[in-house]
């Protein structure tokens, strides 16, 4: 005759409790009083009956871990300067709102640089607009030359070949002349060869001023080219504002001397120190008003692990005093990863009807870590306190519960032993039942059962048909 469900037997194996032979561990349950049990089986009514009565009430199944209380929303305030601190505004546990000043950056350096760069910009500025109006006036005067043709050069350069061209005719016509006078002996040769040479020179005279004519026209197109690029560059820098946006950005910069609060929450630590570089992050701003709990539970465990399971958190600072939370996240980790942060437990739960599983890991094993979102609310509860985080995996209500303890497994049978009220004697009687939702002391029954139902505790102590001794409470 089992007195303990196979169940229990295995949960009791993983507390490492040794029964030793002959003695029987007795489970003390809520609700009933701690008493030493003697059993005399020879007698027919049997006295100092530990027993449960029946009432609907409720089982939770759970898995129990730990871990350290965090704000699910922590924001670093970093600075956009590398200058100094020259103020901070709150200290370690201030609430502050979005945009709220919590420190100042000296920026005396970059002001300075400010007024210095506004200095060189303005006076480079003054200088790019001096040298448009100039380039431009004069590409303006050239195109208007070129395009009436009153470029002096030019002009000069066509009156000279023109000049040169009625002294090549001249020349020419004296010359043609001579040789005829020669022909008829009117001249000597002397005088034909000084005409030819005027000739020759006149031609030459000519031919040099076409050519100035050519190169003063290719000269005015090229100073007009010349001018046009000027303009055009005069005109570029001119229109290049790209060291007064700099400025500008400078000056922009000036606006991020303060560090403000780029969320609500409350300041829980402060990097920054006055004269000191603000460098890395300077506060840390986060939610209390969002709880979370990171908790570790075993691979035999995790499929029992559901997102939006309720929790319930503990903290000694909060004592009995428990703190709704919600599963809202796991995922998988190595155990040697998760071995420092937090660790597994079994408890006995809250009530006689309610109980946790053990998530003991060995190295070998691997953990998931779970997030659990604090739902509820407990100003004793604050961010790095160690919690205990029971994750309830299933639970049922409106049923009866009894401990494993007044379960009998009986030829392939499973029952409990009540005591029935017979002519105002309490008789013993078998009641078959099925087991439902199993807990770590305690067990869902179903069967023909009913409210203020005395059910004994220790079956195996009492013998069907024999009377008891009960004792109402």
């Amino acid at each position: 005759m089992a007195v303990r469900s196979e169940k229990f037997k295995k949960i009791l194996k993983n507390k490492k409790i040794i029964i030793s032979v002959g003695l029987i561990l007795v489970l003390v349950a809520a609700g009933v009083g701690a008493k030493v049990y003697i059993s005399n089986k020879n007698s027919k009514t049997q006295t100092n009956v530990r027993y449960v009565t029946l009432k609907k009430t409720k089982v939770e199944s759970t898995i129990s871990s730990s871990g350290a209380i965090k704000s699910g929303d922590s924001t670093n305030v970093y600075s956009n300067f590398t200058y100094n601190v020259q103020s901070i505004n709150v200290s370690i546990g201030d609430v502050v709102k979005k945009g709220d000043v919590l420190a100042t950056i000296d920026t005396t350096t970059l002001e300075q640089d400010i007024a210095q760069n506004e200095q060189s910009v303005t006076s480079s500025e003054q200088k790019a607009q001096l040298n448009l109006a100039n380039a431009k006036q004069k590409y303006d005067n050239l195109q208007y030359l070129n395009d009436n043709n009153l470029n002096t050069d030019i002009i000069n350069s066509e009156k000279a070949l023109a000049a040169a061209k009625l002294d090549l005719e001249e020349k020419q016509r004296v010359y043609e002349y001579d040789k005829t006078m020669l022909s008829n002996g009117q001249i000597s040769q002397d005088t034909l060869n000084k005409a030819k040479a005027d000739y020759d020179n006149a031609q030459g005279v000519s031919d040099k001023s076409s050519v100035a004519l050519e190169a003063a026209k290719v000269n005015a197109k090229q100073n007009l080219a010349q001018a046009k690029s000027d303009y055009e560059t005069a005109e570029a820098n001119a229109n290049d504002h790209s060291a007064r946006l700099q400025l500008q950005n400078k000056k922009d910069q000036l606006k991020n001397r303060e560090v403000v609060a780029p969320v609500d929450g409350t300041v829980t630590n402060i990097n920054a120190v006055v004269g000191q570089e603000s460098s890395g992050a300077l506060f840390v701003v986060q939610n209390l008003n969002n709880l979370i709990v990171n908790v570790t539970v075993d691979e035999t465990d995790i499929n029992k692990i559901k997102v939006g399971q309720k929790a319930e958190v503990t903290t000694a600072a909060s004592g009995n005093s428990i703190v709704e939370g919600q599963v809202v996240s796991f995922e998988p980790v190595s155990s040697a990863a998760s071995a420092n942060t937090s660790s597994t437990s079994t408890s006995n739960g809250k009530s006689s009807t309610s109980s946790s599983s053990s998530s003991n890991s060995t190295s070998s094993d691997v953990t998931f870590n779970v997030k659990v979102q604090l739902t509820g609310k407990n100003d004793a509860i604050k961010v790095g306190m160690n919690s205990v985080v029971n994750i309830i995996t299933d639970e049922k209500s409106d049923i009866y519960a009894i401990p494993y303890d007044a379960v009998l497994n009986k030829n392939g049978k499973t029952e409990v032993y009540a005591a029935v009220d017979q002519g105002g004697k309490y008789v013993v009687k078998e009641i078959p039942i099925t087991e439902g939702l199993q807990a770590a002391a305690n067990v869902e029954i179903q069967g023909d059962l009913s409210d203020g139902m005395i059910i004994l505790d220790n079956p195996s102590s009492y013998t069907v048909g024999n009377t008891v001794d009960i004792k109402k409470r």
